[in-house]
């Protein structure tokens, strides 16, 4: 049985939470069949066989209600934390976890020529296993020319750096802006709480001069290996001893 209130209230689309573990994705009239803006989501998810990432969320089913013009989309409700709502206070032990499910994730689209469009902090939820999941779908369409993939990638470092606490804007002027690890560096000096590492710094240019989500993987500060520190960090809290 749904809930009285919708969890999620936008222009696209309404969030029902639902039992058993469920919730049901209303979409808009115009995000609906028939209306100008209506993508082919689950379509696209079941062709392309998107159930078998564990980093993107799960859709089970989608269904037209014609006596009111909805496309509705049953999905699994995940219980977890918003990436968003952790402030921007992520040491980069923490957002070495998040970015590594986000671009495991992001690899399964790209090798289905598939194409996210709308990856940011506000589109990422983190399990209670503490793994992420890239959420929201809807405007997810085929990508055989690669330009969308390197979309993806430019909105998954500037997320990396959303989620560290830089601030949106200056994060999207750093994607568009930096090149070398010398300028990353002074872009960021004042905006972290502690300075970046070397491997940080060099994953960031990495990313913002074309690397492909696979290759991003492959990086060194990415690597399986390396220690995971889980220190939460916040550049505006101090703590007098």
């Amino acid at each position: 049985m749904a809930s009285r209130r919708a969890r999620f209230m936008g222009a696209q689309a309404e969030i029902w939470k639902l039992s058993g573990g469920k919730a049901a994705k209303v979409l808009g009239e115009k995000y609906s069949r028939g209306g100008r803006l209506f993508r082919p989501t689950y379509r696209l998810y079941a062709e392309k066989g998107l159930a078998s990432c564990p980093n993107i969320v799960r859709l089970l089913e989608s269904f037209d209600v014609a006596s009111a013009g909805r496309t509705c989309i049953l999905m699994e409700f995940i219980e977890g934390q918003g990436v968003w709502e952790l402030g921007g206070c992520v040491g980069e032990g923490e957002a070495k976890t998040i970015t590594r499910d986000l671009l495991r994730a992001l690899a399964y689209l790209h090798r289905r020529h598939l194409a996210h469009h709308d990856v940011k902090p506000e589109n990422l939820m983190r399990r209670a296993d503490d793994s992420t999941v890239l959420i929201d779908l809807d405007l997810m369409k085929e990508d055989l020319s690669g330009e969308g993939a390197a979309e993806d990638m430019m909105w998954a470092g500037v997320a990396l750096l959303r989620v560290m606490g830089v601030d949106a804007d200056k994060a999207e002027d750093i994607a568009v802006t930096q090149r070398t690890e010398a300028g990353v560096r002074a872009a960021l000096a004042n905006e972290l709480p502690e300075p970046p590492s070397r491997d940080l710094l060099s994953l960031i240019v990495s990313i913002f001069s074309g690397a492909s989500a696979e290759e991003a993987l492959k990086h060194p500060w990415l690597a399986p290996s390396a220690p995971l520190a889980h220190t939460l960090f916040c550049p505006h809290r101090h703590t007098d001893h």
